[in-house]
């Protein structure tokens, strides 16, 4: 099974689609290494177009949009992004949204942020206000979020490697970001990561590799390393 994931995140649409080209057209067929690519500021500065212009280069297409809004909205959104061919679409948790027709397939609820750590939730104040501080922590968060998306038939879940194996009694696919390879050694944003190695072993089934494939001086040569590392025994 194909895992990987390429976000093209912080770049133009002429930049993605030639990032897409040297991948599709590559002579080493590492377009059959990747699952497909994840866009988000894409949407905002070409619209649903972007979709059909990378299904009709033969890859899947993760919408990462985010939705957190009253139903009605996000009912609007999805139905726009699957018109235009979105494989997976993600959606907050939080938005507890409801899926009509036959979209819950397609959703994947986002849980807590790979950004964020516990001194996100004790700085507003929702550990001490509760006196909860043994129960309520990030791994229970993320369990009991996965529990209500899996009860309304979502397609997928969202959460750091760090807290997938908490979550192997859910049928649930699970998509993990916040991956990073063994031989990238450069700190980010991102604070509950993973190899991609130990994050299928502990059971992703999709990993979300950004910065270290699309930021190397060989993009070709990363996926095939990342995937090498994948598969390695």
């Amino acid at each position: 099974m194909k895992k990987m994931i390429l976000p093209l995140d912080g770049m133009t649409e002429d930049e993605a689609l030639n990032i897409i080209n040297s991948i599709n057209w590559n002579k080493s067929n590492v377009r059959n290494e990747i699952w497909g690519f994840k866009i988000n500021d894409l949407l905002t500065d070409c619209g649903v177009n972007i979709i059909r212009k990378i299904k009709s280069r033969g890859f899947k297409v993760m919408a990462d949009p985010k939705l957190y809004d009253i139903p009605n909205t996000m009912t609007n959104s999805i139905r726009k992004l699957l018109n235009a061919g979105s494989d997976i679409i993600t959606v907050h948790c939080m938005a507890d949204y409801d899926p009509i027709e036959l979209t819950a397939p397609y959703l994947a609820g986002v849980t807590i942020l790979t950004s964020m750590k516990p001194e996100n939730f004790e700085r507003y104040g929702l550990i001490n206000s509760i006196n909860l501080k043994d129960k309520f922590n990030i791994p229970a968060l993320v369990r009991n979020m996965t529990n209500i998306i899996d009860f309304k038939d979502y397609g997928y879940v969202v959460c750091s490697p760090m807290e997938v194996e908490k979550l192997s009694k859910f049928p649930i696919k699970k998509i993990c970001p916040g991956i990073r390879p063994e031989w990238y050694q450069e700190k980010d944003d991102q604070e509950r990561t993973m190899t991609p190695k130990n994050a299928v072993k502990a059971g992703a089934d999709l990993l979300v590799i950004g910065r270290p494939i699309l930021k190397s001086d060989n993009i070709i040569e990363a996926i095939k390393r990342t995937n090498e590392e994948i598969y390695s025994k």
